[in-house]
């Protein structure tokens, strides 16, 4: 067994030598630091985060709502923003907000998410904090109301980037109403698009897409509603705008509407299914409903109790309503291609429709441009129509000598010398303006707007004016 040598035997063993190195080490660990050397010590400092820069409530929100792994992703994105903001660097703001609120789709999509009130202050916060970054963003973003965060709802990031979704963007479950039966049925409504991506579609690199069911009739309808629905879709970044026909809104029945003739009468016009964008009736646009992403289990069963409530329905009904219901048409969806986000509603449109002007023809002198002719296109009951070609034709001629037309005399190229056609415009104010009419002969003449669409007639409208020399 090996001892250990006494701590006090050891240090006399080593000898005066040893104390008197131990003495001067000593007395040099007591000399101050010159304040030379003190000058150049430098204190760490850490510049506080601007208030603005702050994603403390983000964390938070995120906290409460996502769950593993998206919380985790979302902790990164979040210090990443805030550091960007910190650094001037919009672009990276912008990147990771996308990451941010792809996380919340994301847990949706996984069924990992927790109260929708929590997840809408979260991505309502996101985007208001890009645009408070971003000096270009001039409008308040639209708030996420916390409906979107649920089943009928919508809420999904798209775009042209690598890992983006390009699926449509559509609701998770049905949003009931009552048809033309008088019986319970179904809609999921969405977006999609026939682009080849999302980027092409909307005109910007990303987008989110954030929308709810609404009830009432928020549109004051005219034309034959479907049940009560009715929905209002948003975008962030509000594009204002997007490129013609590329991106289609539209629903999906659980089961096919039957569609009514027109007043319940078989002896009169089948009724027209459209979408309707605030005031405007949309151009038709068949839904792809079948590359739609599968529904929940509720949005099936709604389907299935719809289809056995349909046929009950209608063998319980009068006879003559059951026979005016036997339409030969059925509608499996409703959908229109709208240059930018709204209110939107499905619509049965009387298409027995008329010409209306905007702006009358007003007299005028020969050889000499009139005044802009506007008109519009309207169903049977009165809702504007979008994209319906209007001819303005020259139809009496009581001067002398007669041959009055559009075109100068002598023209070589004049397709129709008594015809001018235009397409109405899509968007909020569906017209077409002739601003460029001459009337080649003094005299009394008659113009007359006429319109053509297809699954539509157009009472034509006329008016009277005089032409001097």
């Amino acid at each position: 067994m090996i001892g250990r040598t006494p701590p006090s035997r050891f240090i006399r063993a080593l000898g005066p030598t040893f104390l008197l190195g131990v003495v001067m080490l000593a007395a040099c660990s007591e000399q101050a630091t010159p304040p030379s050397a003190q000058d150049t010590i430098l204190e760490p400092s850490l510049a506080p985060t601007p208030p603005e820069c702050r994603t403390r409530d983000l964390e938070r929100d995120a906290r409460g709502y996502l769950s593993r792994p998206e919380r985790r992703t979302a902790a990164t994105a979040l210090s990443t923003m805030e550091d960007a903001c910190v650094n001037d660097d919009v672009q990276g703001v912008w990147a990771a907000s996308w990451t941010v609120l792809a996380q919340i789709e994301s847990a949706l999509s996984a069924g990992r998410e927790g109260d929708p009130a929590t997840g809408a202050s979260l991505a309502s916060g996101v985007i208001a904090y890009v645009c408070a970054a971003d000096p270009n963003c001039t409008t308040p973003p639209s708030a996420v109301q916390s409906d979107a965060l649920t089943g009928p709802g919508i809420f999904a990031v798209r775009g042209a980037g690598v890992g983006i979704p390009a699926a449509p963007a559509v609701a998770a479950a049905s949003v009931p109403f009552t048809d033309f039966d008088g019986v319970a049925n179904g809609a999921r409504w969405g977006l999609e698009t026939s682009a080849a991506n999302w980027g092409e579609a909307v005109g910007v690199p990303t987008v989110l897409f954030h929308g709810v069911p609404e009830t009432g009739d928020p549109l004051g309808l005219s034309d034959l509603a479907f049940g009560d629905l009715a929905f209002d879709i948003e975008s962030f970044p509000d594009v204002n705008g997007f490129p013609a026909n590329k991106v289609h809104f539209g629903v999906c029945y659980d089961i096919e509407v039957t569609i009514p003739h027109i007043d319940d009468d078989e002896g009169n016009p089948t009724l027209a299914e459209r979408m309707q964008r605030e005031g405007t009736i949309l151009e038709a646009y068949g839904m792809g409903c079948s590359d739609w992403p599968a529904a929940g289990s509720s949005a099936s069963s709604a389907g299935v109790f719809a289809s056995v409530a349909s046929a009950f329905g209608r063998a319980f009904l009068p006879q003559p309503l059951a026979a005016a219901l036997m339409s030969d048409r059925k509608a499996p969806s409703t959908g229109g291609s709208p240059i930018d986000f709204s209110q939107f509603a499905p619509v049965a449109a009387d298409p027995q429709g008329r010409m209306e002007w905007v702006v009358a023809p007003q007299d005028g002198d020969d050889d000499t441009v009139l005044e802009a002719i506007v008109v519009q296109a309207v169903t049977g009951a009165g809702t504007p129509i979008e994209l319906v070609d209007v001819n303005l034709a020259l139809i009496g001629n009581q001067g002398v000598p007669a041959g009055a037309s559009f075109c100068p005399p002598g023209a070589p190229t004049c397709p129709n010398p008594t015809a001018i056609t235009r397409e109405t415009l899509s968007g909020f104010d569906p017209v077409a303006t002739f601003d460029d009419v001459r009337i080649w002969k003094p005299g009394g003449f008659t113009i007359c707007a006429q319109g053509s669409l297809n699954g539509f007639t157009f009472e034509e409208t006329c008016q009277f004016i005089h032409i001097k020399n």
